[in-house]
């Protein structure tokens, strides 16, 4: 799904991406140079470089210490030569057709690509992923905890969002990667592309979402959108529930999703502060839902790549077409009862079993004004422990047994 904008090489951020153009078009590119200025001290000093920068960028490699290291040229200083020649032979289209592999200054990995490079959903994702649990590492700087030297990287613990990260990078070429348990880290360059692509920042309380992705196709935003909840977004029971601690951008993404699928407007929530458990430490932070009129569409439009989230979104859906079953008067008692036999349990993992929602399921629990009454309070079942998210694990009580065995 192609978007219509075209990056070319000359597009990059020339200050920040060096070049490994092919043996004899670099070579000629110098010597032409050279003959155009009159010889190599002028060259050098019109390039404001010592003379044997230019030795070594003609031959392509440096050698120290009995190492040899592939010598990259910086993209603005090629595009200069280019400039200074004014040849057809050394356009900016011939320049492109040469280019081997990119990669950032020192000593950064390369990656071997072509241009150009037409923009599509791949890297719509990679965008959204990095601005939901992502870093990009900006040039001179490290990472928010100032850790890890500063190289970008994607986390999550689903091992489907990291394979899809993955594949997405392909987008720039051949990218090496390294995959650690739950997390894909890879070259700064890219890094550096994106945001200057996209005119944006990755951190936690500086992200936001590019002005650039109001205009692009929905169906490529689609993917976006997805990506984001993917990493943000949970589904509670009957809606889909986005969570950021950055308002600003969390508002922008309520209002992307607004704006591409107006349909869903009226099942879209307004932003409400909430109070969230991230390693033991309670945080202040903001979220929206889709709530179930919109979830339909939601469905059939962006859906979820995460696998636990798309299979309670299935079993929604699942729940909806087959309409709402009354049910004989303790039924669902007794199927929540039957279902801790097994062992304990979260109400999210009964209410997938017996088709009842999650919320059913908490009022069997703790009982309501509706006249509900409490399986706990009755004693048939008991809270072990919290799961990571607040909720409980239950497990059935002695006594519950007996009533189960008694029916």
């Amino acid at each position: 799904m192609k978007t219509g904008r075209v990056f070319h090489v000359w597009d990059l951020p020339i200050g920040l991406v060096w070049i490994d153009l092919g043996d004899n078009f670099r070579k000629n590119l110098i010597d032409k140079a050279k003959e155009v200025i009159g010889g190599e001290s002028k060259l050098a000093q019109y390039l404001g470089i010592p003379k044997h920068n230019l030795f070594n960028w003609r031959k392509g490699r440096s050698y120290w210490k009995n190492i040899i290291t592939r010598r990259s040229i910086p993209l603005s200083h090629i595009l200069k030569l280019c400039e200074l020649i004014n040849n057809p032979g050394f356009s900016k289209e011939e320049l492109e057709r040469n280019v081997i592999s990119i990669k950032g200054p020192g000593s950064g990995r390369s990656i071997k690509t072509k241009f150009p490079w037409y923009e599509d959903e791949r890297i719509v994702r990679i965008v959204f992923h990095l601005l939901a649990d992502g870093f990009g590492s900006s040039y001179g700087r490290i990472n928010e905890d100032g850790k890890f030297g500063g190289n970008p990287y994607y986390r999550n613990t689903r091992s489907e969002l990291r394979s899809e990260f993955k594949e997405d990078l392909e987008f720039f070429g051949d990218v090496p990667i390294n995959l650690n348990t739950d997390m894909v880290v890879f070259p700064k360059v890219i890094s550096y592309i994106l945001k200057y692509f996209y005119k944006i920042e990755f951190g936690t309380h500086t992200g936001e979402i590019p002005k650039v992705m109001f205009d692009l196709p929905k169906e490529v935003i689609a993917q976006g959108i997805k990506s984001f909840n993917d990493d943000e977004g949970g589904f509670d029971d009957t809606r889909v529930k986005i969570s950021s601690f950055n308002k600003k951008m969390l508002s922008q993404f309520r209002v992307l999703i607004i704006k591409k699928f107006p349909e869903m407007k009226l099942g879209i929530g307004e932003i409400k502060l909430c109070k969230t458990m991230l390693r033991n430490k309670l945080y202040t932070g903001y979220n929206f839902a889709i709530n179930s009129q919109s979830l339909e569409e939601y469905y059939e439009k962006i859906g979820f790549l995460h696998k636990r989230k798309k299979e309670l979104l299935d079993q929604w859906i699942q729940r909806k077409d087959r309409g709402w079953i009354r049910r004989t008067k303790g039924l669902t008692k007794l199927l929540i009862l039957n279902e801790l036999i097994e062992k304990p349990k979260t109400s999210t993992e009964i209410s997938n079993n017996i088709g009842v929602t999650s919320n059913s399921v908490r009022c069997h629990f703790k009982g309501n004004r509706s006249g509900t009454t409490s399986l706990e309070k009755e004693g048939l079942i008991r809270k072990i422990e919290k799961n990571r998210w607040g909720g409980g694990i239950w497990q059935i009580t002695e006594k519950g047994k007996k009533s189960l065995a008694n029916i």
